[in-house]
């Protein structure tokens, strides 16, 4: 297939057709599939391999699964903004942080979380995820290798990663009060969140499809409801329901969740600035508090301060606890490969290397790269088209929400993100995951289902840490000293 042509709004008179999909085709064996499983990763794999790189599910949503009209999309700023729903609902607990600022609110943020994940800071948060990896992994394969015990692979990944978290951006421990309430709260989020998500995108979708097999105007009723049994739709109708009345029922709660977890977040500045010895510290916090000294920083105010933190630690925790499951599991499965043994055996003080550690150590970065493409941090993203535009030859209407399919598009470089807009913690994530390699390959692993499959789920991401079977494996032996 030719890359798509480049998105730009002067051709846009020139664009043909809208694109093909269930605009095209609503009776489609991926849309009948996607009622009755609810499984959007393979419903996007489905509708890419049907029909190419741009899909319509319905006359005001359309999806994206090449690389090249992705990149083309995430670059083109301007014209594709952040989808509206998502920005709003995300800035219920992360307010105007990174992930959700635009224009120079974001250039001005930008400059300064840069600065404060910069690379001399990189010891010190290397010394932070030895330290987890060797409390959270350490700990529990050696415990069930002495109890002859399993443990569930995402319930470890999510404590370690949320522990990583708390003491690299708030400068506290996994096991603290802060620490506890983010927690808890960020499930509760996580499930308010995604079930308003999926109706938002499904609603639209179902609707079109419904509409486009209704003939008879007096017997739309009877239609709908024939229609619903035979393709299965029905049980995606009941599905959207339980999610918008979750959805409705718990807007209060997760409003109050939210300010309660930001005020957990206001508590630690407080103490912070209390504390005498917190100009020795380099977590991304107390950075944010130095940096709020600076004359040109007179817009970093606790507020702010507050909002980018919370973005580091709902996304810095989510994302990294994916891939440490995809690890785990392949671990389990013999599948970590002898060249990333060999090359992480024989590495020295990884702590105070100067070097990246993913640039360090290639065999690692190759291995970590597979796994990204076959289970990305980010299965997609959501963009809004903001005025009638191009994309990939096709017409995109003004108002149009975009799916960014990032899964489909097997490109290293979109698995955080693209362009200016790419994650700025995506060194820290790989740095993350060559320091857990190196404390996973000491232990052998066996799955007590050889044939079980990280399960896929929505949260404030779609992923597999929050899976609702749980992946358990023992630890054989302690492999190597």
């Amino acid at each position: 297939m030719p890359p798509p042509a480049a998105v730009s709004r002067e051709t846009a008179p020139k664009a043909r057709s809208l694109p093909p999909g269930l605009l095209t085709k609503p009776d489609c064996r991926a849309a009948r599939k996607l009622a009755k499983t609810m499984n959007f990763y393979e419903f996007v794999d489905d509708m890419s391999a049907e029909f190419g790189a741009a899909v319509s599910l319905s006359p005001k949503l359309f999806m994206f699964t090449a690389s090249d009209l992705i990149k083309e999309t995430l670059r083109n700023t301007q014209d594709f903004h952040k989808d509206a729903l998502i920005d709003t609902t995300f800035k219920i607990l992360v307010g105007e942080g990174l992930f959700t600022a635009e224009g120079r609110i974001y250039d001005q943020q930008e400059r300064v979380i840069k600065s404060a994940f910069g690379k001399k800071y990189f010891g010190e948060f290397r010394r932070i995820i030895d330290d987890e990896c060797e409390r959270h992994l350490d700990e529990a394969f050696e415990r069930s290798s002495r109890d002859g015990k399993p443990f569930d692979l995402c319930a470890q990944s999510v404590d370690l990663t949320m522990s990583i978290a708390a003491r690299s951006f708030f400068g506290v421990g996994g096991e603290t009060e802060l620490a506890r309430r983010f927690r808890k709260g960020l499930v509760f989020v996580q499930d308010w969140f995604a079930k308003l998500q999926a109706a938002h995108f499904a609603e639209p979708m179902l609707r079109h499809i419904e509409d486009s097999h209704l003939r008879l105007p007096i017997l739309k009723s009877l239609q709908r409801s024939v229609f619903r049994g035979l393709s299965g739709s029905g049980e995606m109708v009941e599905a959207i329901a339980e999610w918008k009345a979750f959805a409705s029922d718990n807007h209060a709660a997760v409003h109050a969740t939210a300010a309660d977890m930001r005020a957990g977040c206001a508590k630690i500045i407080e103490l912070r600035r209390r504390d005498g010895d917190a100009r020795g510290k380099n977590d991304v916090l107390t950075s944010l508090l130095r940096f709020q000294s600076d004359p040109e920083n007179t817009w970093l105010t606790d507020e702010v301060v507050i909002d980018q933190v919370a973005t580091f630690f709902v996304a810095g925790h989510e994302t990294t606890s994916d891939l440490f499951v995809t690890l785990l599991w392949k671990h389990a499965r013999g599948e970590t490969p002898k060249e990333v043994v060999a090359e992480l055996e024989s590495a020295s003080d990884m702590i105070c290397e100067e070097q990246f550690l993913f640039q360090r150590y290639p065999a690692a970065y190759a291995y970590l790269s597979r796994v990204l493409l076959e289970h990305p941090p980010i299965v997609f993203t959501v963009r809004q088209a903001q005025r009638d535009v191009e994309a990939g030859g096709y017409a995109v209407p003004r108002g149009t929400t975009v799916i960014l399919a990032l899964n489909a598009a097997q490109d290293i470089d979109v698995a955080f993100g693209f362009g200016r807009r790419q994650c700025i913690g995506r060194v820290f994530a790989l740095e993350e995951a060559v320091l857990g390699l190196r404390r996973l390959i000491r232990f052998e692993l066996a799955l007590e289902d050889p044939a079980q499959r990280p399960q896929m789920t929505q949260g404030l991401t779609i992923g597999y840490s929050r899976s609702p079977v749980p992946i358990l494996a023992r630890s054989k032996r302690t492999a190597r000293g």
